[in-house]
């Protein structure tokens, strides 16, 4: 799984507070806990907030916004 890689790094750092979690359990206990829908919502917001930004730039890029800068 993607994440408990990184998570097992982050609590290796972190020293004897977490030296006797198990990653792999810790993470699918989350997983159960958070709704079926956090993930396509976040991949959503994420598309939607980086295509809006592309489309400001793009607008503030078009010689029609210029006037508006002056």
């Amino acid at each position: 799984m993607f994440p408990v890689r990184y998570v097992a790094l982050v609590f290796d750092k972190a020293g004897d507070a977490t030296r006797g979690i198990d990653v792999k359990v810790f993470i699918e206990a989350a997983q159960q806990v958070f709704p079926r829908l956090l993930r396509p919502l976040v991949i959503t917001w994420f598309a939607l907030v980086t295509a809006g930004s592309a489309l400001v730039i793009i607008l503030l890029a078009v010689p029609s916004a210029y006037a508006w800068f002056r």
